[in-house]
């Protein structure tokens, strides 16, 4: 297995010499540290190309009215106080404006005191909106505690952290809507999207190789939770073979969808 400590270790050693020259120009990403181990990996436009089109994918699946407005509260590098920090665009920005017409969209500082938070969603008015999930329930929290409601929101994103099942229902009860989450890494891309109409998730076949492994290193059967094993398929330049992220995962049986990815 490639582990975490492995790529900040090795470093430039595992980067490819050469590699395709047709996946495009390389480029350097570093992770968030989320988990207190950062690292860098090496990706190319061919990745960035694969990451716009499940992105797209995500949209479609979900039937999302493109013409509406799109909302997001999320970290803005370089901006790391309470203060209120916000913009608007005339569209939803790449990769979807670059291939639909869309409506306007907005984004807000997750630096922003949650109160502001909740004030801005109510001004702004959006129909979709992207958040992280603890954010998400501070928010449901304030909504609760003051009745209040969103108006036009249809659906909420959320993406970087787990979901729990508990944070759905109370995003359908206080906000009366749901929640389309989504599995990805920064040094990896995508691995899997919720699947529309439930709450389980569709492995994303087609750029990742994704293995649920239990302790004697086998892959796992429905109903068992086990360590998170990735092959992105498409990182040539810096190849990550069979990369033990740190998570953790339960298998699923068929999904009932029937778009035949792993669940």
């Amino acid at each position: 297995m490639l582990t975490r400590e492995d790529i900040q270790s090795q470093g430039v050693a595992l980067e490819a010499r050469p590699y395709p020259k047709r996946h495009g120009e390389p480029n350097r990403t570093s992770t968030s540290g989320s988990t207190g181990k950062p690292v860098t990996v090496v990706s190319t436009q061919i990745q960035q190309l694969m990451w716009n089109a499940l992105t797209l994918r995500d949209h479609l699946w979900h039937r999302r009215e493109l013409w509406q407005k799109f909302a997001a509260i999320r970290k803005i590098k370089g901006h790391d106080t309470r203060d209120r920090r916000s913009s608007s665009y005339p569209t939803w920005q790449p990769p979807v404006s670059d291939v639909f017409h869309t409506g306007p969209g907005a984004l807000l500082s997750i630096h922003t005191g949650l109160e502001n938070q909740v004030a801005w969603l109510i001004e702004e008015r959006p129909a979709y909106l992207l958040v992280y999930p603890t954010n998400l329930q501070a928010l449901i929290d304030i909504c609760r505690r003051d009745n209040l409601r969103i108006p036009g929101l249809r659906q909420i994103r959320t993406m970087a952290e787990i979901v729990p099942p508990e944070l759905r229902v109370q995003c359908r009860e206080v906000l009366g809507i749901e929640i389309a989450d989504m599995y990805s890494s920064q040094e990896c891309g995508y691995f899997a999207l919720q699947c529309p109409g439930h709450d389980h998730y569709l492995v994303q076949a087609e750029s990742c190789l994704l293995e649920v492994l239990n302790d004697a290193g086998e892959p796992c059967g429905v109903g068992e939770t086990g360590r998170v094993v990735v092959t992105p398929l498409l990182s040539y330049a810096m190849p990550l073979l069979r990369y033990e992220i740190g998570d953790y995962a339960t298998v699923g049986a068929p999904s009932p969808c029937g778009r035949g990815l792993p669940v």
